[in-house]
């Protein structure tokens, strides 16, 4: 269900996400699905990736991992954004003060 009234910068913290009558946290992607009913669903949503090479760093594997992984994740919440008729879609990909921080082995991976 879509509702169209909603202002483009309609939060995402103030939806109310439900499957089964009970209430989802919409931060967790494996949650939105096609019998997912939300009230207020947005028209635009801008996803800004963050954490994805802390946590490859946390798990002792290569930072690129962590991107990699985030990227998967990233593609699956365009396919169920699509699913669920969100008409707009964000995703910030980093600033150059971020990418000033990197190698240049990681900026390749990316």
């Amino acid at each position: 269900m879509t509702n169209n009234n909603l202002p483009p910068h309609h939060s995402v913290k103030n939806m109310i996400f439900r499957k089964n009558n009970k209430k989802l946290k919409p931060s967790t992607s494996k949650n939105i699905s096609k019998d997912l009913w939300c009230e207020g669903l947005p028209i635009h949503v801008a996803i800004i990736p963050d954490g994805n090479r802390r946590r490859a760093l946390e798990k002792k594997v290569d930072p690129w991992e962590g991107h990699e992984a985030g990227a998967k994740n990233t593609e699956e919440i365009i396919k169920k954004a699509s699913d669920l008729g969100i008409k707009q879609l964000s995703i910030w990909g980093s600033s150059i003060n971020n990418l000033e921080k990197r190698t240049i082995n990681e900026k390749r991976a990316l």
